[in-house]
C-alpha cells in the first residue's frame, strides 16, 4: 500500500460509539466542536449498563434453571434406587 493512500472504515452505530467512546482524544474533540456532549456519553454509559445488567439476569436465570434440572436429575437418580 503506498503511504499517500488512506482507509475508511464504515462501522453500524453499536461499534461506532464503542470506538469513539474508547478514544479519550476523539471524546474530548468531539465535546469541544459540541458534536457529542458529556451528556450524550453519559446516555451511553447507562445505555452499556442496562444492557450488562440485563445479560447478568439472563446469565443467573439459565445458571439457575441449569442448577433446577441437575437437582431434578440427581433426585430422581437417587429416589429410583
Amino acid at each position: 500500500m503506498d503511504e499517500d493512500q488512506t482507509n475508511t472504515i464504515v462501522f453500524n452505530e453499536c461499534r461506532a460509539k464503542k470506538e469513539l467512546y474508547e478514544n479519550r482524544y476523539a471524546k474530548h474533540e468531539l465535546n469541544r466542536l459540541k458534536i457529542i456532549t458529556k451528556k450524550d456519553w453519559a446516555d451511553y454509559e447507562l445505555k452499556i449498563k442496562k444492557a450488562e445488567e440485563a445479560r447478568q439476569i439472563e446469565y443467573q436465570k439459565k445458571k439457575e434453571e441449569q442448577e433446577r434440572l441437575e437437582y431434578e436429575r440427581l433426585k430422581l437418580k437417587f429416589e429410583g434406587q
